[in-house]
């Protein structure tokens, strides 16, 4: 169903980001993978590219507050995708694809790939134009951090 008409530019980001999504989801299944979802594939082409990597930085890397990740991890990890081990400081937990997970990738890279062309292809972008978009809203978003804010 094509976007109401009516729907502001949040609206309509927060929308395409999950047709995005779906359209992973729908590459995953092809690959064979149909209980893997878009985030979880994410975070192991994250994984996969930073073995070891602390869980809160993880957090940053696939855009997700760390409490959503630590549970998303807690399923992957009751799947046997990931390992999660003490780095050295003992506050800090570092994920590591397990095996099965190391297995996945394949797959999921094939998925992500037809992702990316499809989205490609509809948006009429490589995402070079994206990339440079996200970057200066990171900047909005810092600099609106150092102002102060009165409550609602």
């Amino acid at each position: 169903m094509p976007p109401r008409s009516d729907l502001h530019l949040v609206a309509l980001l927060h929308l395409a980001a999950r047709e995005i999504s779906a359209i992973l989801e729908d590459h995953l299944r092809k690959e064979g993978l149909p209980k893997l979802t878009a985030r979880q594939a994410i975070a192991m082409l994250t994984i996969n590219r930073r073995p070891s990597v602390p869980q809160t930085q993880l957090a940053e890397l696939v855009a997700m507050d760390r409490s959503s990740l630590s549970e998303m991890l807690r399923r992957m990890l009751r799947k046997g995708l990931i390992s999660r081990a003490r780095g050295d400081d003992a506050r800090s937990l570092l994920v590591t694809l397990s095996a099965k997970g190391q297995a996945l990738v394949p797959q999921i890279q094939r998925a992500e790939s037809a992702t990316t062309k499809a989205v490609a292809h509809a948006v009429g972008s490589d995402g070079a134009d994206l990339r440079t978009k996200l970057a200066q809203l990171h900047r909005v978003r810092s600099s609106d951090a150092t102002t102060t804010r009165r409550p609602i």
